[in-house]
């Protein structure tokens, strides 16, 4: 897997947004998880058990609020696919820190089982620099770049 040499950017904020869809949802599936352990107290199923359903229950939750947020941010996933070496999939998803216009203009892609393009970075380029400061000169270095990966080929 290689670095991909289009743009570096830094995706904090997606773990920001994650954090906040688990905070929204813990206290519900609190409330719902002691709800649904004194109900299988009474019909005298295991309350663990019971505990562990409703916490699988709520990780489903969290993925459905993580793929609707998709739909207005920039998330790793949609970002990850815009790195792709296929181009016919990562000529989409523009969107910096929104996505919402990649929506409107037809250019948000993200598979709906939520696989991961099989490599990124930049295709034909195998002696693309590996180095971030390697990656920074590579625009002075291009016909080296180049030559040296058609020798490869």
């Amino acid at each position: 897997m290689t670095i991909s040499g289009r743009h570096p950017r830094h995706r904090g904020y997606t773990g920001v947004v994650r954090q906040i869809c688990r905070i929204a949802v813990f206290p519900v599936a609190l409330v719902v998880a002691v709800a649904s352990a004194m109900a299988a107290m009474d019909r005298g199923v295991d309350p663990v058990a019971a505990m562990f359903s409703v916490y699988l229950a709520g990780m489903v939750v969290v993925t459905a609020l993580e793929r609707l947020f998709s739909w207005i941010f920039s998330v790793g996933e949609l970002h990850r696919w815009h790195h792709s070496t296929r181009m016919h999939e990562a000529n989409r998803n523009y969107g910096n820190t929104f996505i919402i216009w990649d929506a409107v203009f037809g250019t948000r892609f993200l598979p709906s089982d939520c696989s991961r393009p099989e490599a990124v970075g930049i295709e034909g380029l195998a002696a693309f620099p590996q180095s971030l400061p390697a990656q920074f000169l590579a625009p002075f270095r291009w016909r080296r770049i180049e030559e040296a990966s058609e020798a490869v080929r």
